[in-house]
């Protein structure tokens, strides 16, 4: 979540790429759910 964010920033990689994994970090374990129910 955040701290992938934090994370990714720190090693230099581009927002968009942080971006990336924050909105994965936050939106797989939803769909998971989902597709579980």
């Amino acid at each position: 979540s955040i701290l992938s964010v934090l994370t990714n920033c720190r090693y230099e990689t581009s927002f968009t790429h942080s971006l990336y994994f924050f909105l994965a970090d936050e939106i797989w374990p939803l769909i998971y759910l989902i597709q579980v129910h």
